[in-house]
């Protein structure tokens, strides 16, 4: 087991700064395409998202680390770069080719947020290295980069037979990770998300419900010093999830970790996820 290690080491060498520092937090995750449960000629497809967060944070306590430390850094030009490669099953006029990509910020000050729904071109592909770049504005401008490289896709037992399962309303359910622990360690983190679907719509972007997913910097700050609550065999989701009826995909997610450059707080984290999914039926 790295985490607690590199965690270690990580509070011991930011114990030495004092004042603040730039951070950056990444993640790019994708939730996998599924048979369409309804119309099998359209399936659902994939969704993939690249969230960056840039800000300052209050290194004089690195044990404590909470929202009233950070700040934000607004204004920031942003882009990802990749090297596409082409889809045999796409279009003809796919091609392997050099890509880089403008992110947008967010609604959130301080997030930078791009999606494919918005931007067809952004890819996740597997041993890809994506390399993601924020300057800062001003006059005192600083590059800050990261680089995330998607890792293999594991499954969920749940979903070995049948693509789609039912649920009855007001129950929880059960995801069971098919990849083995290491030996003599743990099974790398992986993330749960569960989006609610229309069939009939299929392209439409998937309502997320529940998501361990971590949701703003301060969380994937935490989830760098500790990744722990994240190496599981198998998640109980809630009910709480599947409110309502109808039908959601369900995702487990392998996280790999990827590198982020030396002039970012040492807790700075990048990350890419991506991983198996089913739809569950509720009724």
């Amino acid at each position: 087991m790295v985490s607690k290690k590199l965690s270690l080491t990580a509070l011991a060498l930011a114990a030495m700064a004092c004042g603040k520092q730039t951070f950056l937090a990444a993640a790019f995750v994708q939730t996998p395409s599924v048979p369409n449960p309804i119309i099998a000629s359209q399936p659902i497809p994939a969704f993939q998202v690249m969230t960056a967060y840039l800000g300052t944070i209050d290194t004089t306590s690195p044990t404590r680390i909470d929202a009233k430390k950070i700040g934000t850094v607004t204004g920031a030009t942003a882009a990802v770069a990749f090297r596409h490669r082409k889809d045999p099953a796409a279009v003809a006029s796919d091609a392997d080719e050099s890509r880089v990509l403008p992110i947008p910020e967010g609604s959130q000050p301080g997030m930078y947020l791009l999606s494919s729904k918005d931007q067809q071109r952004l890819t996740y592909e597997q041993d890809v290295p994506y390399t993601l770049i924020l300057q800062t504005p001003g006059a005192d401008t600083e590059a800050f980069g990261a680089r995330m490289t998607p890792g293999p896709r594991e499954g969920i037992q749940e979903f070995a037979s049948t693509p789609v399962v039912d649920l009855a309303l007001g129950k929880g359910f059960v995801v069971t990770r098919t990849d083995p622990a290491v030996p003599g360690g743990d099974r790398l983190p992986a993330f749960v998300l569960v989006g609610q679907i229309d069939p009939q719509n299929p392209t439409a972007e998937p309502k997320v419900t529940f998501k361990t997913v971590p949701a703003d910097a301060t969380a994937l700050l935490k989830f760098v010093l500790s990744d722990r609550d994240y190496r599981w065999a198998s998640y109980n989701v809630p009910a709480t999830a599947f409110a309502g009826g109808g039908y959601f995909i369900v995702s487990v997610l392998t996280v790999t970790t990827g590198k982020v450059s030396d002039n970012a707080f040492l807790g700075s984290t990048a990350l890419a996820a991506t991983g198996a999914a089913g739809v569950v039926h509720v009724k």
